[in-house]
């Protein structure tokens, strides 16, 4: 098992609650949300000074400009929860909430598993109804995580077997 400078052997096997999970992914939809308003806003008012640039041009997310704002996003997202998870074992929200994941050796996660862990954000870029598919994966990942002895959701079993574990306070 590689050496992290955090890893302390006797919490391997505390499973994280549902409840710091779900408070963690709050947090992080917070960062998300104010990397959102600072980055994405100012650069789409800025290419809509010309008026050539408006998002609600055609139906939905079927419009060229809607739906490759909403693409480049959902990228965004996917790759902020992958990339912090696989580097870190953690995103903002879960160091926040003092929680880690790992892939099913102790380790992080690989980028690959981490990747399959929160595709399911993906769903956001499906036209008309990727929203609502969204809120039904979030819904069953709440669900399976209740259900499990383990505490690991759907999303953490199609990504290889990763978990979410509480780190020890200290």
């Amino acid at each position: 098992m590689e050496d992290h400078e955090d890893y302390r052997p006797d919490e391997v096997n505390a499973a994280a609650e549902l409840g710091p999970r779900v408070l963690a992914r709050v947090v992080d939809s917070g960062v998300l949300l104010l990397a959102f308003l600072v980055v994405v806003i100012p650069t789409l008012m800025i290419g809509n000074l010309g008026g050539s640039f408006d998002l609600n041009d055609g139906f939905g997310a079927f419009s060229g400009p809607r739906f490759l704002v909403t693409l480049g996003w959902t990228v965004v997202i996917v790759a902020y929860y992958a990339l912090m998870e696989s580097a870190c074992g953690q995103t903002v929200g879960k160091m926040v909430m003092r929680i880690e994941t790992q892939g099913p050796d102790g380790e992080r996660p690989s980028l690959e598993m981490a990747i399959n862990r929160n595709l399911w954000n993906a769903f956001a870029i499906v036209p008309v109804v990727g929203g609502l598919l969204g809120l039904a994966a979030a819904v069953s990942i709440v669900i399976t995580i209740g259900q499990s002895a383990t505490r690991t959701g759907w999303h953490d079993r199609f990504a290889g077997g990763t978990r979410v574990i509480q780190l020890a306070d200290g």
